[in-house]
Order: structure tokens, then C-alpha cells, then sequence
């Protein structure tokens, strides 16, 4: 029996309590939560710490200058022939060093933007940090050799402390321009500088309507009070200045241009980023323009709910879909129905100042993802069929949450009408048939708890549907997984 216990009672000792093993899981937890805001903070705020921890550096060593001479430093009278000497070689070469630098990476930046559209080839050309950097370069390299003339006894200490600071700041303003024109030249960091510019325009356009805003209403007079959510003001701010949205067209633009020439390369992970990048320039848009949208009238049309932005970007994503169908581009195609799933739940989020108003925006989108959805359909391509499907049952929920069942018939129709009865013809097509009947049940469970929604159309529909399919499916013996299936979810 001691024999046995030995072995049990070693294990014990290499296994730690349950109280220290809990104890060192929380601080490690803890420590990695820090690590990785630490390290988030970081890389947001790169320019401000490395300026700051710059400042402290020279602060700190311009202090242990000043102390050891007034402990009494080296005499430096015998040594000033060749510190200048030092100061005119050195600073020369540096500078001659930065200007090569300087020229190579700005030849290897433009050599590699040949391939982005002009506007977007200036505005990277022109970076304000990397030029910068060089501007840095230039003068610290620059201001050693100038220092060589105002060289002398009294001076020669703090020159010498201020040229070993100059060396420092242009290696390290030469190595960060480095590393900013390897930023540069990925094509994502393109992207989101892109995007970033475009949603800081946004910003500055919206700071300026509220900056706006007492002047008109001081040049209108008594501003009517509506019952509506609708800013009137602010539509005429916007009315008097339509160039706001040209940066958005000229970044739509640039988006369109490179997912289409990355996605002719076979490049599709950028051709992705670039085509998703659209749905985040519709927020953008709609976040400057809230409380100005007008609802559509149904009984007299004025022309002005419809926004010729919203039309471009539709329409662009149009386009992009079928040049990759007719491409047969299957992977393009599906990232242009995943960013026309992702405009239909933006634009629903836009207010139009009354309870009642229709989503229309948000239908219009719906209609060309239905359409994407029936091409692909007619083609029979199931793995895009499926997707297109999914991607419309998202855009479903945002509706069941947000509008009424007018909106969510612009999704359950085309499902019920498309994308059921090919599976009962084509064996090939039977999932996506499945995966409607799926969906249909979803959107139909999730109007039956949603708020202020009739599911008497939804369940009208899938009823129809079931009773479509159920005399076909009974006569093909080959299929009796698709009736369990379709048994379980009506």
C-alpha cells in the first residue's frame, strides 16, 4: 500500500494547487488584455510616442551635457579643426545619403503605383507622412553641416550633442519613410487609405453644414417647425453645395477600377477588399447625409427621393457582377453579391424623417441582389445560387427588424419564384431548392417574432411553395432526404 501511494503522492507534488494554477490564469489573462491594447494603442498612435519618446531622449541627455559641464568637461579648444572637419565630411555624406535614399523609394513608390488609376496615383505620390519624413531627413542631415560654421570653444559641446541627435533623427526618419513606403506599396493599405481619406472628407463636410446652419437659418428667417424628422436646413446646405460628393464618385471610382483589374489578374483577395470597400463608402455617405433623404410620395412623383449616388453605386456593382459572369468568374461574382447584400442593409438604416415611409433605397438594392440571384440561377451555378440565397436572408432579417412585410416581399418573392422549382427539374440544382425552402422558413419564423410585421404574406408563400413541390417530390423516389427536409422546416 506505501509502495502504491509513493507515485500518487510525487504526482501531487509536481501538479500545483487549483487556487495558485486559478490565480496565475487571471494575471495572464490580464497581462494579454493589456499586451494587446498596449500594442493597439501603439500602432494608432505611432507618430505621437515616437515624437514623444524622441523629446524625452534629447531632453534627457541634453540635461547630462549640461551637468557634466558644470562639473567641468573637456576642454575642447584643441580639437576644433577636426570636429569641423568631422561636421563638414560627415554632414555631406549624410546628405547625399538622404537625397539617394529619398530618389529610390519615391522611383520604387511611382513604379508601383503604374498600375493604380491617376487620382489615386497622386494622392499616394503625394503622401504627407512619407514626404515629410524626407523633409526631416533633409534638415537634420543638412543642419550638421551648418553647425560647422558657428564651431567654437563655448559652442563645441552642445554642437557635438545636437549633431550625434541630427545622425540619429535622419537614420531613423530615413528607416519609418522606408517602412511608410512599404505600407504604401500593398494594395489593401492603398484601400483603406483610401477609405480612411474619404470617410475624413465625409467628417469635414458635416463639421461645415453645422457650422453652416445659423447662417441659413439667419438668411430663411423663422424656420418651420415640421412634424418630421426631415432637416430642412441642412438640405438646403447640401443643395447649395453638390461638389460634397465628389470625393466619394472619385473614390467609387478608384474602387471599381481596382477590383476589376485585380480580378482580371486572379488577385481575388484584393479584388474582395476593393469590392467590399463600396458598401463602407454608402455609410459614410449616409451618415453625412442623415435627416436629409426624402421619402418617396406614392401618389405624386417629384423626383427628389432618388439619389444619383445610391444609383451609381448600384449600378457599379451591376456591372462588376457581370463582367465576372461572363468571365465565369465565380469567386468576383461572389463578392459582388455579398457587397450588394451589404448596401441593402445599409440603406436601410436611413431615416427618412417619417414613421411611414418605404425603404425604397433599401428595395432598390434588394431588387439588383434578387436579380444577381435569378442570373445565376438561369445559369445554373448552385455554389453562387447558394450564396446569393444566404446573402438575401440577411438582408431579410435587417428588414423584419427595421420596416414592414412591404419591404420583405422583395425577398421572398424572387426565393419562391426562382430558386425553388429549378431543383425539382435539375438534379444538380436540388440544394439550392433546399436551402430556399430553408430560408423561407427562417424569414417566416423571424417575422412571426419581429415588430410591427404581417407574416400572412410569407406564410401565403411558403404554403404555396410546399404545396408546389410536395406532388412532384412524391413521384421522384430518388429524393426522399429533400421531403424530410422540407417536411421538417414547413
Amino acid at each position: 500500500m506505501i509502495a502504491d501511494n509513493i507515485p500518487d503522492q510525487a504526482q501531487r507534488k509536481k501538479v500545483p494547487p487549483l487556487f495558485w494554477r486559478r490565480l496565475y490564469g487571471e494575471a495572464r489573462t490580464r497581462a494579454d488584455f493589456w499586451i494587446w491594447h498596449s500594442a493597439r494603442f501603439g500602432k494608432r498612435h505611432s507618430i505621437v510616442l515616437a515624437v514623444l519618446c524622441t523629446l524625452s531622449a534629447v531632453v534627457v541627455t541634453s540635461v547630462a551635457v549640461a551637468t557634466w559641464l558644470v562639473r567641468g568637461g573637456k576642454d575642447w579648444a584643441y580639437h576644433l579643426d577636426t570636429t569641423a572637419d568631422v561636421y563638414t565630411s560627415g554632414g555631406a555624406a549624410l546628405f547625399s545619403a538622404t537625397a539617394i535614399v529619398s530618389s529610390i523609394v519615391l522611383f520604387s513608390l511611382q513604379a508601383n503605383f503604374e498600375r493604380t488609376p491617376y487620382g489615386l496615383f497622386k494622392k499616394l505620390s503625394a503622401d504627407a507622412r512619407l514626404l515629410s519624413l524626407f523633409a526631416i531627413a533633409f534638415l537634420a542631415s543638412g543642419s550638421i553641416v551648418i553647425a560647422s560654421a558657428f564651431l567654437t570653444k563655448s559652442t563645441a559641446p552642445w554642437l557635438n550633442f545636437a549633431s550625434a541627435w541630427a545622425v540619429v533623427i535622419t537614420l531613423g526618419a530615413l528607416l519609418w519613410s522606408y517602412r511608410r513606403a512599404l505600407t504604401l506599396m500593398s494594395p489593401i493599405e492603398q484601400m483603406n487609405y483610401l477609405l480612411r481619406r474619404v470617410v475624413r472628407n465625409c467628417q469635414v463636410w458635416e463639421r461645415r453644414a453645422k457650422r453652416a446652419r445659423p447662417v441659413i437659418e439667419h438668411a430663411a428667417g423663422s424656420v418651420p417647425k415640421l412634424e418630421s424628422n426631415f432637416d430642412a436646413v441642412k438640405s438646403v446646405y447640401w443643395l447649395r453645395h453638390p461638389h460634397w460628393v465628389h470625393e466619394l464618385e472619385r473614390a467609387l471610382h478608384n474602387f471599381t477600377a481596382l477590383a476589376g483589374t485585380y480580378a482580371n489578374n486572379g488577385d481575388h483577395q484584393i479584388s474582395g477588399q476593393a469590392i467590399n470597400a463600396i458598401p463602407e463608402l454608402l455609410k459614410a455617405y449616409i451618415q453625412t447625409r442623415r435627416g436629409t433623404f426624402f421619402p418617396e410620395n406614392p401618389i405624386y412623383q417629384t423626383g427628389n427621393s432618388t439619389d444619383a449616388f445610391i444609383n451609381k453605386v448600384l449600378e457599379n456593382l451591376k456591372i462588376q457582377f457581370e463582367m465576372s459572369l461572363k468571365r465565369d468568374d465565380e469567386e468576383h461574382c461572389e463578392h459582388c453579391i455579398t457587397a450588394m447584400s451589404r448596401s441593402a442593409q445599409v440603406l436601410a438604416h436611413i431615416d427618412y424623417g417619417s414613421a411611414g415611409a418605404t425603404k425604397m433605397h433599401a428595395t432598390l438594392a434588394t431588387a439588383y441582389l434578387t436579380e444577381a440571384m435569378k442570373r445565376v440561377i438561369a445559369d445554373k451555378k448552385p455554389d453562387l445560387a447558394l450564396h446569393a440565397i444566404r446573402q438575401a436572408n440577411y438582408v431579410a432579417s435587417i428588414l423584419v427588424q427595421l420596416t414592414i412585410h412591404q419591404e420583405i416581399r422583395s425577398v421572398i418573392d424572387p426565393i419562391g419564384d426562382r430558386a425553388i422549382l429549378p431543383g425539382l427539374v435539375d438534379k444538380g440544382m436540388l440544394p439550392v431548392t433546399v436551402e430556399a425552402v430553408n430560408k423561407l422558413s427562417q424569414i417566416t419564423l423571424m417575422m412571426i417574432g419581429g415588430p410591427n410585421v404581417d407574416a400572412g404574406r410569407a406564410f401565403n408563400k411558403l404554403h404555396e411553395l410546399i404545396c408546389t413541390m410536395f406532388p412532384v417530390s412524391d413521384c421522384e423516389t430518388d429524393r426522399p432526404n429533400c421531403l424530410r427536409r422540407i417536411s421538417g422546416t414547413s
